[in-house]
C-alpha cells in the first residue's frame, strides 16, 4: 500500500487563504500604514472603480524614452543575434506603430489598443529585482544593472497568440540563462519563479481585474 507522508510546507487547501481576501487585506494594511510603503497609496476599496477610471488614468507619465538615462540608451540599437536575424519565411516584419500599441496586460486594462497609454502611468525608476531561494548567489539589483552584467541582443521573433493574431517583430533583451548562471542555483532547484507587481493605484486594470492578475 502507497502511504504519502506530506512535507512540512504541503497544506490542506482549506488553508488557503482566497485571492480576493489576500489582495483586500493587503491594501488595507497598506493604506493604514501597517505595511511596506509602495509608491502611492492605492485605493482600499479594491472592486469599486468605475470604467471612467479605466478611460481616463490620473496621471499619465510622458514618453518612456524620456525616463530613459543617457549611459542606457547608449546600448540601442542593440546588436542582432545572427542566428534570430532573419525574418520567418511567408512574413514581414510588423510596423513599430502597430506592434507598440497593441499589447496584451491586463494589468492596464483590457482593451489592447489602449494599454500602452496607461502603462506610462507605471512607475519603473527606481525598480528593484530581488534573486533569492536555493541559489548560491542571492542578490537585489537595479534592471539597469542587467545591461552592464549581460549586455542586450536583438532576435527576430514570431509571436503568436491564442487570440489567432499574429506579429513579427524585434525582442531585445539577454537570455534567461545568463541570470540563472548569475544567480547560481543549488542542485535542489528545480523551476524559477517569477513574482510581478501589484499596485493598483498605478496599474488600472489591477483595481477592477484583480482574476486576470
Amino acid at each position: 500500500m502507497l502511504i504519502k507522508k506530506k512535507r512540512g510546507w504541503e497544506l490542506p487547501e482549506s488553508r488557503v487563504i482566497s485571492e480576493s481576501r489576500y489582495f483586500n487585506r493587503r491594501q488595507i494594511v497598506k493604506a493604514l500604514g501597517l505595511g511596506t510603503i509602495g509608491a502611492g497609496t492605492a485605493s482600499i476599496w479594491t472592486g469599486c472603480v468605475d470604467d471612467e477610471t479605466i478611460k481616463n488614468p490620473i496621471e499619465i507619465a510622458p514618453p518612456f524614452d524620456e525616463d530613459v538615462p543617457a549611459e542606457i540608451r547608449a546600448y540601442y540599437p542593440a546588436d542582432p543575434n545572427p542566428d534570430f536575424a532573419e525574418v520567418p519565411p511567408g512574413r514581414e516584419m510588423t510596423p513599430e506603430d502597430i506592434a507598440a500599441t497593441y499589447n496584451n496586460f491586463y494589468e492596464f486594462g483590457i482593451d489592447k489598443t489602449k494599454v500602452h497609454i496607461y502603462a506610462r502611468s507605471l512607475v519603473t525608476r527606481p525598480w528593484e529585482v530581488e534573486i533569492t531561494g536555493l541559489c548560491r548567489n542571492p542578490r537585489t539589483m537595479d534592471p539597469d544593472d542587467f545591461y552592464a552584467e549581460f549586455g542586450i541582443e536583438e532576435r527576430i521573433y514570431r509571436h503568436r497568440c491564442v487570440e489567432r493574431w499574429s506579429m513579427v517583430v524585434p525582442w531585445v533583451g539577454f537570455p534567461l540563462r545568463k541570470l540563472v548562471e548569475l544567480a547560481d542555483p543549488t542542485s535542489d532547484a528545480r523551476f524559477v519563479q517569477f513574482t510581478s507587481f501589484y499596485e493598483p493605484s498605478q496599474a488600472v486594470g489591477q483595481q477592477t481585474l484583480t482574476q486576470y492578475n
